[in-house]
């Protein structure tokens, strides 16, 4: 024997899931919202970190290296005393020093900007 179910029943059912699938859409827009929000961040700290220069002179002065806001490097300025007062060792040492400083100090402030840009004034990519 067939079991029948009644029309209001099947009504019920219907529009209670109807209603879970409508709920969950809206979750799932607003994660969406959330995500576009992070990228647009995103972008616009690969833009800042491109656009930044930072720049570290070496103990001797020899060396200056500038690097962008990623820590690639843009330049190296020599000292032209100081170049012609010290030998290749020295030299790659002041150019290594320099440029592990400048490096060091782009990955500080980009973490910084990162942070700033993430989660001080919206914080929108702390959660879903």
């Amino acid at each position: 024997m067939d079991h029948v179910v009644p029309q209001g029943d099947r009504r019920s059912r219907f529009e209670a899931r109807l209603r879970d699938v409508e709920t969950e859409l809206a979750r799932l827009r607003g994660v969406r919202d959330t995500m576009v929000a992070a990228g647009a961040r995103a972008r616009e700290l690969a833009a800042t970190l491109a656009a930044d220069t930072v720049a570290s002179t070496s103990d001797d002065g020899v060396a200056t290296v500038s690097c962008d806001g990623r820590g690639h490097v843009d330049t190296v300025v020599f000292d032209r005393a100081g170049y012609n007062r010290i030998d290749e060792k020295q030299l790659c040492d002041s150019v290594l020093q320099a440029r592990y400083r400048a490096r060091d100090r782009a990955r500080r402030e980009s973490a910084a900007v990162g942070r700033d840009l993430f989660h001080g004034d919206s914080g929108a990519a702390t959660g879903v």
